[in-house]
């Protein structure tokens, strides 16, 4: 950060006096708290607020610009609280942790996964048709019918359940 002051003498302008300051660590204080603003804390996901936020503005562009389409899906885990009853908080959280890194690995850079709330979670997909969108949905929901959740030595299976709107 960079103050200036003009030094004046009799009048005259003579100069300035410049302070700078380093403001690395504020700067790194802001960007933790817009994270911690933004970000579900344990996916890592966009949280609700932040996806909705990123929702209005990709409608507000198609709107705008009046071409091509954007597609939205809805995720919900089928029988999650089956998950917390039998194995225990930690293995719910242990599944939701698997199916973020799976949105993260099967998803472009472009698109955005949140988590909406519990164990259902959203994923906008700018400029993508809904036939698209639907074999993006199978494609996800057969690769977490596929992978097992690892937790504790045990393989916990889980399907989801996905709605899906342009």
């Amino acid at each position: 950060e960079l103050s200036c002051r003009p030094l004046i003498e009799d009048g005259v302008h003579i100069g300035s006096v410049n302070l700078f300051t380093d403001i690395t660590e504020r700067k790194a204080r802001e960007d933790e708290l817009v994270q911690q603003a933004t970000t579900d804390p344990l996916t890592g996901l966009a949280n609700r607020r932040r996806f909705m936020l990123e929702a209005e503005h990709e409608l507000a562009r198609v709107q705008r610009y009046n071409h091509g389409e954007s597609t939205l899906l809805m995720i919900d885990l089928d029988h999650f609280k089956d998950i917390n009853d039998n194995y225990g908080h930690s293995a719910g959280d242990a599944v939701l942790l698997h199916l973020a890194d799976l949105l993260r690995h099967n998803l472009r850079a472009l698109d955005l996964a949140g988590r909406y709330g519990g164990e259902e979670f959203v994923i906008l997909l700018p400029s993508t048709s809904a036939d698209e969108g639907w074999r993006l949905a199978e494609r996800l929901r057969l690769a977490l019918a596929h992978s097992p959740t690892d937790f504790e030595g045990r393989a916990i299976t889980v399907t989801m359940s996905i709605g899906l709107t342009t």
